[in-house]
């Protein structure tokens, strides 16, 4: 299938009787191929039964794809895209980002129209349609646990299906497709130490592997320690007996970081 994709670049010359090289700001439509497929073609990898998750996830080509989903839904009202894909077309022809200027140039990166192409192209193939329907291009699944507000239900702990790796969160939140079961344990004791009692209920694991093979995530090996700061954080709402105790504690905390800093 083919994007009508707006395009803005630039294009040098050089005047009559002049040596300088001079630059001029183009525009035009472009069509951009969207890659296309079949069901036939792809493996089920994984199944992300999370809320909002990206349900099943297939292996194609050597990477994870899942179906697409409305990027603002309000947007998706205002105008009466009834799909990702409506939406898609709709931004490549109206709301391009594809448009390179003179302080791009000045940047360093290169503004001629072969630039933009390539560049719309390249972003174009993080997405495919299998029969019809538009997929993206996604990460492997993990599981992470999140800590909100300051214990004792106030905020609570979540186990959640992530396709990333957040710096400011320790390794040791994160978990492998494969470890749904110790993520639920972590998390449940996580939120008995915070006094989460209402969120505890809640954990499970929502991963499905149907591919273990392709399991690559290892936190332990390929993250960090997080943010010094909010592990004081969860480190103070790990054992204060109430959330006022656990507010103050986390003020006097910040203080201390913001002291340190000046």
């Amino acid at each position: 299938m083919k994007i009508r994709t707006w395009i803005k670049y630039e294009e040098s010359y050089v005047p009559p009787r002049c040596r300088k090289l001079r630059y001029k700001e183009c525009e035009e439509y472009v069509q951009i191929n969207l890659p296309e497929t079949t069901m036939d073609s792809l493996q089920l990898a994984f199944e992300d039964t999370s809320f909002f998750g990206a349900g099943k996830i297939y292996l194609y080509r050597g990477k994870l794809w899942a179906q697409a989903k409305l990027r603002n839904t309000a947007w998706a009202e205002e105008h009466g895209f009834q799909n990702p894909l409506d939406e898609l077309v709709y931004n490549h022809e109206h709301c391009s980002t594809y448009f390179r200027f003179h302080w791009d140039r000045e940047e360093g990166k290169e503004t001629t129209r072969d630039a933009v192409i390539k560049k719309a192209r390249a972003d174009l193939r993080a997405y495919m349609l299998v029969d019809g329907v538009l997929y993206s291009r996604v990460s492997e699944p993990r599981y992470c646990i999140y800590t909100f507000g300051l214990g004792h239900n106030h905020g609570g702990t979540a186990l959640s299906v992530d396709y990333h790796y957040n710096p400011n969160i320790s390794k040791t939140r994160y978990f492998s497709a494969l470890q749904g079961a110790e993520a639920v344990v972590e998390a449940t004791r996580i939120a008995q130490g915070r006094g989460d009692t209402e969120s505890v209920r809640r954990f499970k694991a929502g991963i499905v592997v149907h591919m273990p093979e392709l399991v690559k995530v290892k936190p332990q090996k390929q993250h960090g320690n997080g943010n010094p700061l909010i592990n004081a954080f969860d480190g103070i709402t790990a054992v204060a007996p109430d959330t006022l105790t656990a507010g103050l504690l986390c003020m006097i905390a910040t203080e201390h970081e913001i002291s340190k800093a000046s």
